[in-house]
């Protein structure tokens, strides 16, 4: 008998190790010299009118003696069928570990141990997992081990019975507790080395002092309230949209951000707060900004409705946003502001205070009671070293004002003093959905071609700050080319205006390209390079005297053009219609003595393309687009972006957070530095909604701090002009040194999981 499978173990027996048993089968010798005690269980179970059992005992057969008699006695103590059955099915998937021993008091395993979906009660008193351990869908879980030691990372979710953790529980990676609808708390003797993230467990009401190496996120508990007995956190802090939470420490320190937004309930801060990075405490019931706080990085308190005052005279590394809050009066003197001031809609704030100190941008859009401006506002860009942009559209300011701020000689400063995009419960909202961008924008434009609005996407709850339509037009603009391939021709690798008349076939098209990059050029964004130079220079050219142009002369100007070609008329008679309603660009002698140099064609076709510029540059004047360009260079830039997508982010990039910047801002500049024209296009439009740098795009920040999952690498706010990447995952990544993994996920692919190998 050359091969056969052991009866003991159920692997392959080869020649010569094995002995025959009387009823034909076989064993491996090891095998055999346990068969009696095997065979005298299986006698004992027998007697006990057990068949299950002796099923059980075949399953358990590649174990240890001892780890069998342990997982037996497990087992035997179920107390209904179901739970017997998880514990079973619990004793099966030992079997494909890597190693299963006893230690002490512990069953300990080896290799990534996964639970899903299993009926068991409770595991083993004392488990030590070598690997991860998963525990997920188990529905019945109650008690998880007295003692619980996890290597690696520790995943508990939907186990809707689970009433608490571990008496002692150690991690030596992250630990992810989700959607545990019936869990409470925390033992103090808990030990995790990597991150700590809770998520949707509706009892968990508390965070005792626990050890976490890591980060903590608290994310949607419904009943979490209280941090107060952890005062120190060694990394990150994100408690967020927790509708109870209020109870935090006198003190807090956290080696990291600390973002405690979106808690309607938590009206008061630590008297004092010592944060080595960001501090978010947005959206939330504070009243005063008066605790001591130092920190490292941005401070917002942005929709903060009960604020009333800023107290002190913080000293803010980056930018100080507090937006959006509608009962706030009072700023303190003497504020200092690495960063930009952000006070938009701050609609009851009379007033600035006469010492503040910053050098970046300032938005007082919509303050509508500011009526007049403190000198360092004016002298806001002595010190930069890049250009400032000081909004104060929508203010209480007098227009004598405004005129003086727009007459502003300093090429460093721009006073924005109008904004037809202003985000206001007033405003229309377009709803659309990914792929219909155009169709929904222009059904919108054709009606109220001025009127300002704000985009929303279907099933998306994100508020349009900005990044949405800029997201929304950069796509409908590129989708119009792709739906009207008549209205176009590509010239060197660039689209403009069809000049073959007998291929044209969509004339009012050339409408809607007016109404998009109307209101593109007001959000000072970037479409990239889809058209080409020419195609600027013509409609520049044509924008420059569409004041002269009215909608009747215009409608004329293609009946005629259409007659003419369908009568097959002589060049004469389209030359005197140029003249005739275009007599402000063909009305001079050299304009018309090249008319009469042209061919038939040429002149026919050249009537017809013009008649498109003259369309669209129209349609923008009506979309609300009243600047005057100084040249066809700085027409195109308002559309298109700058020139050389990769210098302009270069150059537009900062770096922030905590942790190694200094690496991240490396190999960040480095990635772009080898990324294709392909890859830059994409990173651009993450992080600004746009395919290129525009005008307006603010100072682009890259920040090393939390994000909102643990295992999300990269997440980017187009409205903010803001990338976060994820600082936990970051150092294993510089640890392993990986830049390549980083590039590729920066470049290609920002994903909720990363591998940092």
């Amino acid at each position: 008998m050359p091969f056969n499978i052991c009866r003991g173990c159920q692997r392959l027996i080869q020649e010569n190790d094995f002995v025959e048993e009387p009823n034909g089968g076989a064993l491996h010798w090891i095998c055999s010299t346990r068969s009696d005690h095997l065979s005298m269980r299986s006698v004992q179970l027998e007697a006990m009118n057990a068949p299950q059992a002796s099923h059980r005992l075949n399953k358990l057969n590649r174990l240890s003696e001892d780890v069998q008699s342990y997982l037996t006695r497990f087992i035997d103590a179920a107390q209904t069928e179901s739970d017997k059955q998880g514990r079973q099915d619990f004793a099966t998937l030992l079997q494909e570990m890597d190693d299963v021993k006893i230690s002490g008091k512990f069953l300990e395993v080896t290799g990534h141990l996964d639970l899903e979906g299993l009926s068991l009660t409770r595991l083993p008193a004392g488990l030590r997992v070598n690997g991860d351990l998963s525990i997920q869908d188990c529905d019945d879980l109650k008690i998880l081990p007295t003692h619980l030691e996890v290597s690696d990372d520790l995943n508990i979710s939907r186990c809707k019975s689970l009433l608490a953790l571990s008496q002692t529980l150690m991690v030596g990676g992250g630990f992810y507790c989700s959607n545990n609808d019936v869990l409470t708390d925390f033992s103090k003797d808990t030990h995790i080395s990597g991150s700590l993230f809770i998520s949707r467990c509706k009892s968990f009401e508390q965070l005792p002092k626990i050890d976490v190496e890591g980060s903590v996120d608290i994310y949607i508990c419904d009943s979490f309230k209280s941090i107060k007995e952890f005062d120190t956190f060694k990394s990150h802090l994100n408690i967020t949209r927790c509708p109870v939470f209020s109870e935090t420490p006198q003190a807090l320190t956290v080696n990291g951000d600390c973002s405690l937004c979106d808690n309607p309930m938590l009206n008061k801060t630590p008297d004092i707060m010592n944060i080595k990075g960001a501090l978010n405490l947005s959206r939330t019931a504070i009243k005063r900004l008066n605790a001591d706080i130092t920190l490292l990085s941005n401070l917002s308190v942005d929709g903060c409705n009960q604020l009333r005052s800023v107290d002190r005279p913080y000293s803010i590394p980056g930018d100080f946003i507090v937006s959006d809050c509608s009962r706030l009066r009072d700023l303190a003197e003497g504020i200092e502001i690495g960063g930009s001031l952000d006070l938009e809609d701050c609609i009851t704030l009379g007033r600035l205070p006469n010492r503040l100190t910053m050098s970046n941008d300032l938005n007082l859009s919509g303050c509508d009671l500011i009526v007049e401006l403190p000198d360092w506002v004016v002298h806001i860009a002595d010190n930069a070293s890049h250009g400032v942009m000081v909004d104060v559209s929508h203010t209480g300011l007098p227009a004598a004002t405004l005129q003086q701020l727009e007459a502003n000689t300093n090429p460093m400063l721009t006073f924005r003093t109008r904004n037809d995009f202003l985000v206001d419960e007033g405003l229309a909202s377009i709803t659309t959905q990914e792929g219909q961008e155009a169709q929904d924008l222009l059904q919108f434009l054709r009606q109220e071609p001025a009127a300002p609005f704000i985009v929303q996407y279907r099933n998306d709850y994100g508020i349009d700050q900005g990044g949405v339509s800029r997201q929304a037009f950069d796509r409908a603009i590129h989708q119009l080319i792709d739906s009207t391939p008549d209205l176009f021709e590509i010239h060197k690798g660039q689209f403009i205006f069809q000049t073959d008349k007998d291929k044209i076939t969509h004339i009012p098209s050339a409408s809607s390209v007016g109404l998009l990059l109307g209101r593109i050029a007001q959000l000072g964004m970037g479409i990239g390079t889809c058209f080409h130079d020419d195609f600027y220079k013509n409609l520049f050219h044509h924008y420059q005297c569409v004041n002269l142009i009215d909608d009747q002369e215009l409608k004329s100007f293609f009946d005629e053009a259409s007659a003419l070609v369908s009568d097959g008329l002589p060049k004469s008679s389209y030359v005197a219609l140029l003249i005739q309603h275009a007599d402000h660009l063909y009305g001079s002698e050299s304009a018309q003595a090249y008319l009469n140099a042209a061919t038939e064609n040429e002149v026919r076709d050249y009537a017809l393309t013009t008649g498109l510029y003259m369309l669209a540059a129209g349609q923008m004047g009506r979309s609300g687009l009243t600047t005057g360009y100084e040249s066809a260079a700085a027409f195109k830039t308002a559309i298109a972006g700058f020139d050389e997508l990769k210098a302009s982010l270069l150059r537009e990039l900062r770096f922030t957070g905590s942790g190694d910047v200094k690496t991240l801002e490396k190999w960040c500049r480095q990635a772009i530095q080898d990324a294709s024209a392909t890859q830059l296009e994409r990173l651009c439009r993450e992080m600004s909604g746009a395919s290129a740098v525009g005008i307006s795009t603010s100072p682009v920040t890259i920040h090393l701090g939390s994000v909102s999952y643990p295992n999300l690498m990269f997440e980017a706010h187009s409205c903010g002009y803001q990338l976060d990447v994820n600082s936990g995952l970051f150092k294993q990544v510089v640890d392993n040194n990986n830049y390549e993994g980083f590039k590729n996920g920066l470049l290609n692919s920002f994903t909720k999981s990363f591998n940092i190998g």
